[in-house]
């Protein structure tokens, strides 16, 4: 090895790596796969910056979704500024309704330039849901928009199925190790000239690992030796920690801590300005600490960081301690009160932890985030637990928003327990919130509910300061009926208890919810076949709702005036409502009613025998496709129940039985109850089970005709017209019987209508074109495969798409594969 030369700080890369990153523009996804060191941030940023691409650079630090979903929602927002607010409402879309939104969300970029985002340590969020994410954003062709994935490691499935449909680019380790002729011209760039037989050597020693091979370049620029890698560690020590001077030591250890850190934060954590001066002497010499300028960041090298750490672990205790409540208190200045308590909790300053709750009430919070939460609570020592009981109420009242009531009522117990230190004023405030929170949990009891709140009012006099009046009062059902009604022939008691014994609630929560007890008085009328009635009573709760801005409330009165209008065959007005749902929610940027819009979307499909139209993957709420409140999914049960029927799974409504009945009963809600033993009795009577389908209709009639609640049977009189004429002519449920007959017949004339004007068969409305594409795209060929095949352009294939999409009333290529397996 001949020559000394200090031209380390420039930066290689093999024309094999670059020429394999030019592939990054023939690829929706691109991943950059290869061990710790292996260069990959590196060469992607050097390759991007030489292009006239727009990057959004977005580095994982954690596992965190939250984390992840924000700083996505910020990259994008700088394209559009209302895309970053309709991202955060929206929320990461771990489910089937989400992504579809979110996919519609970046169909609205209109991209200029080429853009590519960089996912870089990809693998330290390691999550099944965004794996899922980024293919179907990739399967999807946002056009030009291009994904680099760069990671340690992936786990997205069916890699090789992506790569052969030209999805997926992947690039592996072999591409990034170097081979003994590109060491010698590496070696070369940087000033040094070696032979064969050292490339041969270095290679044998590294297997062309570049941060190896750098670190021997930097040991031989130093001592003159070209020595065998002792370890990796070794090397950074001898090469890299070392050279530094004591405050430039101390001040990498402390910082080795953050995943990254701006200027103003080493300088707090160093109680200094001199860290200014260390710092950016440190960088300057340093190639193991890099600063973005985009995001005024710093960032230590993977493999020094984790250097660092190992030296910050022998370091004493309270040193360790000291730290973590510096960076504690950094991140609460800053308002990021979710990354100072996990500083607080890992120096065990429970106090802090329970104090941040009590102050910042925890806003926008999610599972994750109140998962963390009662972690901290869970350990806290009772003693220092005893003096925050706000903070227990607070965390309690989250817990009631993500269906967490066992804990719950634990938090609010041991809040009860510990308010003694308060004044008396104080007290009764405290126990009014108390109450409130206890009539929140008593769902859906309404005379339990009603005491709470009573009691609650008595005691607190003002508007709640603890309880989230923002939230989706109605727990996302389209019906207030079926949350409410649990017991056969009382509805009319239940009704009574709402209007009358629930004003107090309105008063505490800024009218929370106002309008649900007229809705439900209007869902009563509709069931019982009084559809004058139900529509003057549901005029009335519309006006209540809209004058609180109860968007949940409306969205329950579109629902039920949806199903009025299809008995008055009034089917121009029912489309303008299903149309509206949708406009609204986005327009309002209330997303957190998109699966309460979905519902209802679903049902009424349902109801129209328009099964293509229903996307498969919404049948599986048990893996994460559609987000449901637990209040709600005997309601889902309900519109799923329908769904199979119009696709003839018999046996599997039969085997959902035992299921749907023990959801109905845990409240209970009814109505789940009697919609169940119909499609029984349904999926029995297709089975020619003729006994097992009687008799679970009149399980239905046992606790519906108390109530006098027809519509469940019209609804699905389809399949149990034969069933309900047979009652006519015995002793039992005679008259009931009759008049279901009576409503099935206005309800199947104007089902037949609606379907024959709305949904006649839609293959003759497409071109020949059209139908090509469209019967290509259902078989999961991608725009481009579809274009070589049919000899057309990309551009043509998407345009065809389009207005494919449009004349069937279908939004995606999965609801194409069910049409085209109907029609064929």
């Amino acid at each position: 090895m001949n020559g000394k030369s200090d031209q380390t700080k420039q930066l290689y890369f093999t024309p094999r790596l670059l020429e394999t990153l030019k592939s990054i523009w023939e690829y929706p996804l691109t991943i950059v796969e290869a061990p710790m060191g292996y260069g990959k941030t590196t060469a992607v940023k050097h390759f991007l910056e030489h292009t006239k691409a727009d990057v959004l650079w977005l580095k994982v630090y954690d596992e965190l979704i939250d984390h992840f979903w924000d700083e996505f929602s910020t990259l994008f927002g700088n394209y559009n500024e209302s895309l970053y607010q309709r991202f955060i409402q929206v929320g990461f879309p771990n489910d089937a309704v989400s992504l579809r939104e979110t996919l519609k969300l970046m169909g609205t970029l209109n991209l200029v330039n080429p853009c590519v985002l960089v996912i870089d340590d990809y693998h330290l969020i390691d999550s099944p849901e965004l794996n899922r994410l980024i293919t179907t954003l990739a399967a999807n062709e946002v056009e030009g928009l291009h994904i680099v994935l760069t990671g340690r490691y992936t786990k997205l499935h069916h890699l090789e199925e992506l790569s052969l449909k030209g999805i997926l680019h992947h690039v592996t380790k072999e591409s990034l190790e170097m081979t003994e002729n590109e060491i010698i011209d590496y070696y070369h760039a940087c000033g040094v000239i070696i032979n064969e037989k050292q490339a041969k050597w270095l290679f044998d020693a590294t297997e062309g690992w570049i941060s190896a091979l750098y670190l021997m370049l930097l040991s031989y620029l130093k001592d003159g030796v070209l020595e065998p890698p002792e370890s990796i560690y070794k090397l950074i020590e001898k090469i890299v920690y070392t050279p530094l001077d004591d405050d430039a030591k101390a001040l990498m250890t402390m910082l080795s801590i953050f995943d990254n850190f701006t200027l103003k934060q080493a300088v707090f954590i160093w109680d200094g300005q001199s860290a200014v001066q260390i710092l950016e002497n440190t960088v300057q010499k340093n190639t193991f600490i890099n600063y973005d300028v985009r995001t005024k960041n710093y960032q230590i090298h993977s493999l020094f960081r984790e250097y660092l750490r190992e030296v910050f672990e022998t370091k004493p205790s309270d040193f360790k301690m000291r730290l973590y409540r510096q960076a504690a208190a950094w991140y609460s200045k800053q308002q990021d009160f979710f990354t100072a308590r996990q500083f607080w909790y890992r120096c065990g300053d429970f106090e802090a932890i329970l104090q941040s709750i009590k102050t910042e009430k925890v806003k926008n919070s999610t599972a994750q985030s109140v998962k963390a939460l009662y972690k901290y609570v869970k350990e806290c020592p009772p003693a220092i637990k005893g003096r925050y009981p706000y903070a227990l109420l607070i965390l309690a009242m989250h817990m009631t928003l993500h269906n967490e009531f066992q804990i719950f009522g634990q938090l609010c117990r041991e809040a009860a327990e510990n308010a003694g230190g308060f004044s008396e004023a104080q007290r009764q405030a405290f126990y009014g919130e108390l109450e409130l929170m206890q009539g929140i949990a008593a769902f859906n009891d309404l005379d339990q509910m009603a005491e709470h709140f009573d009691r609650a009012w008595a005691l607190l006099g003002t508007a709640t300061s603890v309880f989230d009046t923002n939230s989706d009062w109605s727990h996302g059902s389209p019906s207030i009926l079926y949350l409410y009604y649990r017991e056969s022939g009382k509805l009319q008691t239940h009704l009574k208890t709402m209007i009358e014994k629930l004003p107090h609630y309105r008063r505490l929560t800024r009218a929370h919810g106002n309008g649900a007890e007229i809705i439900m008085e209007a869902e009563c009328y509709y069931h019982r076949g009084d559809f004058v009635n139900a529509e003057i009573s549901l005029n009335k709760a519309m006006h209540m709702a809209q004058s609180s801005d109860q968007w949940s409330i409306e969205l329950s009165g579109i629902y039920l005036q949806m199903r009025i209008d299809l008995m008055k065959q009034d089917y121009q007005h029912m489309f303008e409502l299903l149309h509206r749902m949708r406009e609204e929610m986005t327009k309002r940027v209330e997303y957190q009613y998109l699966h309460k819009v979905e519902l209802c979307e679903i049902s009424f499909y349902a109801q129209l025998d328009q099964k293509y139209k229903i996307p498969d993957s919404l049948g599986r709420p048990e893996q994460g496709d559609i987000r449901l409140l637990y209040a709600n999914y005997g309601m889902f049960n309900i519109i799923y129940g329908r769904v199979m029927l119009i696709n003839e799974r018999y046996t599997k409504i039969l085997g959902s039985v035992p299921h749907f009945l023990q959801i109905a009963s845990i409240f209970p809600t009814l109505l789940s109850s009697v919609y169940t033993y119909l499609y029984s009795a349904a999926a029995n009577w297709k089975l020619k089970r003729i006994d097992d389908a009687r008799e679970d209709l009149k399980k239905a009639l046992a606790i519906a005709m108390p109530d006098q609640l027809y519509m469940p049977f019209v609804e699905n009189g389809d399949y149990l017209e034969p069933l309900v004429k047979e009652l006519v002519f015995s002793d039992c449920y005679r008259e009931d019987a009759t008049y279901i007959l009576m409503l099935y017949k206005t309800y199947a004339d104007a089902k037949e209508a609606v379907k024959q004007k709305y949904f006649p068969e839609d293959k003759d409305k497409l071109t020949d074109r059209e139908y090509e594409v469209a019967l290509l795209a259902s078989k999961g060929y991608t725009n481009k495969e579809i274009a070589e095949k049919l000899y057309i352009s990309q551009n043509t294939v998407k345009f065809a798409l389009k207005s494919v999409f449009a004349k069937l009333a279908i939004g995606s290529r999965a609801l194409l594969k069910q049409y085209f397996g109907k029609t064929e």
